[in-house]
């Protein structure tokens, strides 16, 4: 179930420099964040109440409660780029 309001921001370079300060404005600090292993957000996503991660390198999409393909599903829907 997604929860919220969807945003998406245009950054010069997909990178923790550009992502992380993106991140901790928009998503609430108590908030349980789900990602794959990427560098870009792994060291920020350690400053929210908890995070879940899938392991996209290894065939892994989902774990339990575990997934983070939904910007992908909401991108493909709503026709952003």
């Amino acid at each position: 179930m997604l929860c919220g309001k969807v945003r998406s921001f245009h950054v010069p370079s997909v990178n923790a420099a550009t992502l992380a300060p993106i991140l901790r404005e928009q998503i609430a600090a108590d908030a349980h964040l789900m990602a794959d292993e990427s560098a870009q957000h792994t060291l920020v996503s350690r400053e929210f109440a908890s995070r879940g991660v899938v392991g996209h390198e290894i065939g892994e999409y989902v774990r339990g409660d575990i997934y983070s393909k939904t910007v992908e599903v909401i991108s493909r829907s709503s026709g952003v780029d």
